[in-house]
């Protein structure tokens, strides 16, 4: 079986094409990285210049090093696989979700590495409503505009500083 995202490209032009090749098609002056994240990539990468750093990553370890690294300028988006309610994604610090069977993980293991910055995460705290993998593209992307939305507050915030 081919893994595919294409239910979260309903209506898209770009169906089967790179996420990252149409981005930069659509915004020609931002910086795109066509890059699989993995442990040694988190460890190597300057962060540093970024103003903010949006985490969709599906690995768990990648997740959380990537928060040890640059948690003041992350959003991070968790899990919406298994949901079906669009109105239950909610904006939070990593240590005030609930409900998120991966949002606890990563509480638990940076508890385990004593690590306790706070930064922001989309998650939704509504109960899996299958038992097999599937995504609704109505709670993905309520998840994705959610992280657009909060990038944004976040970039003004920052310009008023």
């Amino acid at each position: 079986m081919m893994k595919s995202n294409r239910n979260r490209q309903i209506g898209s032009d770009a169906v089967g094409a790179s996420k990252v090749d149409t981005l930069a098609l659509l915004y020609p002056d931002i910086k795109t990285i066509t890059q699989q994240m993995d442990m040694a990539w988190v460890a190597g990468f300057d962060f540093e210049p970024y103003d903010i750093v949006i985490d969709a990553a599906d690995t768990t370890k990648v997740k959380i090093e990537v928060a040890k690294k640059c948690y003041k300028k992350l959003i991070m988006a968790l899990g919406s696989a298994k949901r079906y309610d669009a109105h239950q994604v909610q904006v939070a610090s990593i240590w005030k979700t609930h409900g998120d069977a991966l949002a606890r993980k990563i509480r638990n293991e940076l508890k385990k590495a004593r690590f306790n910055r706070n930064f922001t995460v989309v998650f939704s705290p509504e109960e899996d409503k299958c038992k097999t993998k599937g995504s609704c593209v109505a709670v993905t992307g309520t998840v994705g505009l959610t992280v657009c939305s909060e990038t944004i507050k976040k970039l003004l915030q920052n310009a008023k500083s």
